[in-house]
């Protein structure tokens, strides 16, 4: 059972606990020539460290000569590269009783199949979708369960890359024949006019992101890493809502849920980003400041520091 804590006793640990410092593991430090770390020091009283900066001694672990039991919070970054850093350090903060919050996913959860499975099960609406070796896959059997055209993606993709759309039975054949012993994510092709970046922190939605292609004849993807443009936009209960289960059933403690619109108005939740980019610009216009998303960590990060 959890202590009740008289109104002096409160304020008493809430001083204790701001006095401690937080530890930020492999977080990002500079975007587009802005240092997060800086600003994030002016906020708090702050060390920033890469998961090899961690030191291991049997039960004990260690940064800088500190251990991390005496931080009073731990933010764990990027999480993909070293998923055996993370999961002892996960364990030894559940162990002490540290507050965390993972910029990022646990090892298990970080995969288009689990997701997708996830999705599905809780009838999340995400786009039809196939998952196997391009070996086990007839092109009649896509053509039967999408029409055409047909999307394929690489499993470990990012930002557009390793997409490619095959509007005939001809070239889903050489796709498939040329890669053979690729596991590759088959995708119903939704018409759209842009897609959208919904970004939840703690189950609370920041903001919303639309994302257009500049030339839909030349280019179907709508990332911005490959020319395309982005605005801040509101969208209707029926699209955030849908987006918000979709978050929390993957258990995310930050998501980027990517939703996508059919002509008949349908919505659709085409993946979810366990570690989704913040701070966006296009061209030169601001459309998302960064210190609006940390000054959102920041107050979740002193907020669990007194709980």
């Amino acid at each position: 059972m959890r202590k009740l804590l008289s109104f002096y006793d409160f304020l008493n640990e809430s001083e204790k606990s701001q006095k401690k410092k937080v530890l930020f593991i492999s977080f990002t430090d500079k975007t587009r020539g802005v240092s997060y770390h800086d600003y994030l020091k002016s906020k708090l009283d702050a060390d920033f460290c890469l998961w090899t900066d961690l030191v291991f001694d049997d039960d004990e672990i260690s940064f800088n000569g500190n251990q991390l039991k005496d931080y009073g919070f731990i933010f764990i970054g990027v999480v993909s590269k070293h998923p055996d850093y993370f999961v002892s350090v996960e364990q030894y903060a559940k162990t002490h009783g540290i507050p965390t919050f993972k910029y990022g996913c646990s090892p298990e959860r970080n995969n288009k199949m689990f997701q997708n499975r996830i999705l599905s099960t809780n009838n999340l609406n995400p786009v039809p979708t196939i998952i196997a070796k391009c070996s086990e896959v007839e092109t009649d059997h896509l053509i039967k369960e999408f029409g055409l055209p047909v999307v394929a993606k690489i499993t470990n993709g990012s930002q557009g890359k390793g997409v490619t759309l095959h509007k005939t039975k001809t070239s889903i054949n050489d796709y498939l024949k040329k890669n053979q012993n690729q596991t590759t994510i088959f995708q119903k092709f939704i018409e759209n006019e842009g897609d959208y970046r919904l970004f939840y922190l703690g189950g609370k939605l920041l903001y919303v992101i639309e994302r257009k292609s500049a030339d839909k004849k030349k280019e179907f993807r709508n990332n911005y890493s490959l020319g395309g443009t982005v605005k801040r936009v509101d969208l209707p209960k029926e699209a955030t809502d849908l987006a918000k289960k979709a978050a929390t059933s993957m258990k995310f403690d930050v998501s980027g849920v990517d939703l996508i619109k059919s002509p008949e108005g349908n919505w659709f939740v085409l993946e979810i980003n366990s570690a989704p980019q913040f701070g966006t610009k296009n061209g030169k216009e601001i459309v998302v400041d960064y210190r609006m998303v940390l000054d959102q960590f920041i107050d979740l990060i002193k907020r669990k520091m007194i709980q």
